[in-house]
């Protein structure tokens, strides 16, 4: 898969254009329960507050953590939340170029794994790990930016919608192969 976006970056370079990436990663934090199938269920959080921060969010302090490592690694995390679930969290890494964007979120997702097991804890970033909840997303915001720096090449406050006509166009490439994307 890097060898593949590496590949993607490239060409958009000799377009003229750096790909720059924003990750939104969502997941569950599990609990052990042998009750449960694969002996294990959403976390419960009595206090769970729709994406919330603090006790409201989380319970354990997970969420304190995954911060505090993030940052102590230079992972550039912007925020770490509750989401509707509860037991469901959300990292957001700060936006940057693809390549060091997309290799910031692989170690943050592998982060989050390691802290909740040292704390007897599971993260997966299944789209939907128990059947009454509601799933997970991953959510990537894309811009292009001229190589050598510049202004967003997506946005133009005098076009219609705020959108240039790059833009247009890569949303109406997003429409045309949407089932190849999903």
């Amino acid at each position: 898969p890097r060898t593949v976006l590496q590949k993607a970056v490239d060409a958009w370079r000799a377009l003229g254009y750096e790909p720059m990436l924003g990750f939104e990663m969502e997941f569950f934090v599990m609990q052990p329960d042998e009750s449960s199938p694969g002996g294990w269920a959403p976390l419960d959080i009595p206090s769970h507050r729709v994406y919330g921060v603090g006790t409201g969010g989380d319970s354990t302090g997970l969420m304190f953590d995954f911060f505090d490592a993030a940052e102590h690694s230079e992972l550039d995390l912007e925020g770490v939340m509750g989401e509707f679930s509860p037991g469901q969290m959300e990292v957001n890494m700060k936006y940057g170029p693809a390549m060091d964007a997309t290799d910031r979120a692989f170690i943050c997702k592998e982060m989050t794994r390691e802290l909740a097991a040292r704390k007897g804890y599971l993260v997966t970033y299944m789209g939907r790990p128990h059947p009454l909840l509601v799933g997970s997303g991953l959510h990537i915001n894309f811009s292009l930016a001229p190589v050598g720096g510049g202004p967003n090449a997506f946005d133009d406050a005098t076009a219609e919608y705020g959108l240039t006509s790059l833009a247009r166009q890569c949303l109406g490439g997003l429409i045309a192969h949407h089932e190849a994307i999903c």
